[in-house]
C-alpha cells in the first residue's frame, strides 16, 4: 500500500476564497476567463487524479468547486463540511493578509489541526501590521511564486517554498505545418501582417497604449483580446485603441489557443504591480512556442532570466524595438514551458501537504521539496 493511502482515504481539502481575491464581496460569479479561476480549476482537477479531493469557493462558474458564503471569518457550511471530512491537510488559496491568516486558523481549527499551506497568488505588502500579524498567525507553509516574498516570509519566521507557474501544455501548443494560415482566416486576421497579440483586461492600468503604438507600424497588426472585467475608462479605453488600429476582440473565448497559433509575437506591456506574479497568458504564449516582449512584471524575471525567446524592456518606449528584434530572430519558447504542467505542480504541493501531514507538526518548517525529491505514490483517479 502507497504511502497516501497509508494516510488513509480521508481527502485533502482545498478552499479557494476566490470571492476576496477577485474583488467580489457576496457570491459574484468571477468568468472562467479569470486568472485566480484558471488556477483554482486546473490544480484542483490535477489534485483530484492524485488523490480524494474536496474543494470549495467562496465564488465559482465550475462545478468541480462547492460554492460557500463568503463569511467575514469563515462560513458555518465551510466549517462543518471541513470538520465531517476530516481532510489529511488543506490547501487555501487565497491573498496573504491579516485578514486571511485569521481564516487560515479559522480553517486549521475545522478540519482537526490538519496542515494547512497559503497559496497566495499575487505578492503581498509584509510591512507593519500586516508582517506582525505574520508572526503571530504563522501558517504552517507558504507557497509563493516570488522570491522577494519568500525571502521576506523567511525573516518573519514563516516557513517557505517556490510556487512554480504552470499551463496547460496539451491545450496550448505550437501551430502545425499550414494551421497558422488556416487560423487566421478563421480570426480574420490579416494573411501577411506581423500579428502581435495581448490577452488581459480592457482597463486603463494595463498600459495598452503600447499596443496602438505596435499598431500604428506599417505591415503590423495589434489584436487585444480582452476579458469580460470593465472598470471607469474601460469604453473610452476601448474607442481609442480601435481609432488608432487595434484589433479588440471582447470576451471569453474556450478557443482562446488557436488565437496564440495564429499569431507572430506576445507583448505583456503590463507595468509591475497589481495582478498575478506569474500571468497566464504570458506561460500560454511560450506553450504555443511565441516570443515574448513584457516588461519586467512580476516574478517573471527571476523565473526566465536570460531567456532567448523573452525580451524584457525596462519602459514602453523600447517595446517596438524588441518587436522588432523578436520577429526577426523568431526564438523558440516551447522549452520554456514544457517544465511547467499542472500535474507537476500539483504532485510538488501533494508532497509538501504529506510532509507536513507526516511530521505531525504545524510550526516547524519542513525541508523544501523539489518535483521528484521524496515523490510520493499516489493513487490514480
Amino acid at each position: 500500500m502507497s504511502r497516501a493511502l497509508r494516510a488513509g482515504q480521508r481527502p485533502l481539502a482545498v478552499y479557494a476564497d476566490l470571492a476576496r481575491m477577485v474583488g467580489c464581496d457576496s457570491g459574484l460569479v468571477p468568468h472562467p476567463d479569470q486568472g485566480e479561476q484558471v488556477f483554482t480549476q486546473e490544480l484542483v482537477k490535477q489534485l483530484a487524479r492524485l488523490a480524494p479531493v474536496v474543494a470549495y469557493s467562496s465564488s465559482s462558474s465550475f462545478p468541480s468547486l462547492r460554492l460557500v458564503d463568503p463569511h467575514p471569518l469563515i462560513s458555518p457550511g465551510l466549517a462543518r463540511r471541513l470538520w465531517e471530512a476530516r481532510p489529511w491537510a488543506v490547501g487555501y488559496i487565497s491573498h496573504l493578509t491579516p485578514a486571511s491568516l485569521v481564516r487560515m486558523r479559522a480553517l486549521k481549527a475545522a478540519a482537526r489541526g490538519a496542515p494547512v499551506v497559503v497559496m497566495p497568488l499575487v505578492s503581498p505588502s509584509l510591512d507593519g501590521a500586516r508582517g506582525l500579524l505574520t508572526r503571530l498567525l504563522r501558517p504552517d507553509l507558504v507557497l509563493s511564486s516570488a522570491t522577494g516574498t519568500r525571502s521576506r516570509l523567511r525573516e518573519l519566521g514563516c516557513p517557505t517554498a517556490d510556487l512554480p507557474p504552470a499551463v496547460d501544455l496539451d491545450r496550448f501548443h505550437p501551430p502545425d505545418p499550414g494551421e497558422k494560415a488556416r487560423l487566421r482566416a478563421k480570426w480574420s486576421l490579416p494573411a501577411k501582417d506581423q500579428v502581435v497579440l495581448h490577452v488581459g483586461h480592457l482597463v486603463p492600468a494595463r498600459n495598452l497604449g503600447a499596443l496602438a503604438r505596435l499598431a500604428g507600424r506599417p505591415g503590423t497588426t495589434a489584436v487585444l483580446l480582452a476579458s469580460h472585467v470593465r472598470v471607469a475608462g474601460s469604453e473610452d479605453l476601448k474607442q481609442e485603441l480601435l481609432a488608432r488600429g487595434v484589433l479588440v476582440l471582447e470576451g471569453y473565448r474556450p478557443d482562446v489557443a488557436e488565437l496564440y497559433r495564429a499569431v507572430d509575437c506576445y507583448v505583456f506591456p503590463c507595468r509591475p504591480g497589481g495582478g498575478i506574479d506569474l500571468p497566464a497568458s504570458v506561460l500560454e504564449a511560450l506553450a504555443s512556442d511565441l516570443p515574448v516582449v513584457t516588461l519586467p512584471f512580476g516574478a517573471l524575471p527571476e523565473r526566465f532570466p536570460n531567456a532567448a525567446g523573452i525580451r524584457f524592456v525596462k519602459d514602453d518606449g523600447e517595446i517596438g524595438s524588441a518587436v522588432s528584434e523578436m520577429l526577426l530572430r523568431r526564438p523558440g519558447t516551447r522549452a520554456l514551458a514544457e517544465a511547467f504542467s499542472w500535474e507537476a505542480l500539483a504532485r510538488r504541493i501533494v508532497n509538501h501537504l504529506y510532509a507536513l501531514a507526516a511530521a505531525g507538526r504545524t510550526k516547524p518548517a519542513p525541508a523544501p521539496l523539489s518535483h521528484t525529491e521524496g515523490e510520493i505514490r499516489v493513487a490514480d483517479g
